[in-house]
């Protein structure tokens, strides 16, 4: 509870300094927004972890960021969220859900827009994963055991997704999957590193590369157009790739992929 109640204080206290309030039923994600967004919860996020880093008298890595393959770890997440994001987009394809419309953008705009995302999708998943897989998923392991702990957070992830435009039931079932799928990443290699790979890449190919919805959001540049049609279960309709019900097997898979790419299993600190 305060580590909540110091997240929260400093989240609102950023929103209220800068007077910042990204407008309600927003489809399109300018970089400005997101950067400034994100920038805030991870502070507040930093902020608090720090803070009951000091009060447990523990270290600041104690909290899924400790590790000697830190690195090592976020560039094969970064391999497997790219390619399982590719994967579902292939298989979208196959079934003729999803269509390409051709180049969206070129030259230069194609770096400059590609590295820009890139940055803020590292924010992204670095913000969220340390929010709610963090320190919480580490003082609740000590007082619930890990999977307990997990199941629950992943429950928190979906319901936060729930205001977000576009977003259906299908969608917020992935996103608790991919929470899952997420804790188990952390639960496998003992670190945040390789789900802030696997979270950051995911997004940026959804939103970035491919040009589609990501939680029902677009972003404001990305490289290929498309579209999708039929059913909203089997196409992710305005969620996104995500909300489509095979992106639930593709998540299966990229917890297999882990499994055999992730090395030696570390045990999770508690």
């Amino acid at each position: 509870m305060i580590w909540v109640a110091a997240f929260a204080a400093c989240a609102y206290g950023a929103y209220f300094l800068f007077h910042f309030r990204r407008p309600r039923g927003m489809t399109e994600l300018t970089p400005w927004i997101a950067f400034i967004a994100e920038a805030m919860q991870l502070f507040a996020v930093l902020l608090a972890s720090w803070a009951m880093a000091r009060i447990e008298r523990r270290s600041f890595s104690a909290y899924g960021l400790s590790g000697t393959r830190f690195f090592s770890l976020f560039a094969r997440g970064a391999a497997v969220g790219f390619c399982g994001l590719s994967f579902l987009i292939l298989i979208l394809y196959a079934v003729g859900v999803w269509h390409y419309d051709g180049m969206h953008m070129y030259g230069w705009a194609v770096w400059q827009y590609g590295l820009i995302w890139a940055l803020i999708f590292v924010m992204v998943a670095v913000a969220e994963e340390m929010t709610l897989r963090g320190y919480l998923l580490a003082a609740l392991t000590r007082g619930m055991t890990f999977w307990p702990a997990a199941i629950l957070l992943s429950l928190l992830f979906g319901a936060l997704h729930l205001n977000n435009a576009g977003e259906d039931p299908f969608g917020i079932a992935e996103v608790v999957c991919a929470g899952l799928m997420l804790s188990f990443v952390i639960w496998r290699t003992g670190s945040l590193a390789m789900a802030f790979g696997i979270h950051a890449a995911w997004d940026w190919a959804q939103s970035f590369f491919y040009g589609t919805a990501d939680s029902g959001l677009h972003t404001r540049g990305f490289l290929l157009s498309s579209h999708s049609s039929g059913s909203a279960w089997l196409s992710g309709g305005p969620a996104g790739p995500e909300g489509s019900i095979l992106a639930v097997p593709v998540t299966v898979l990229v917890v297999i992929a882990v499994h055999f790419t992730a090395g030696a299993r570390r045990p999770y600190p508690e």
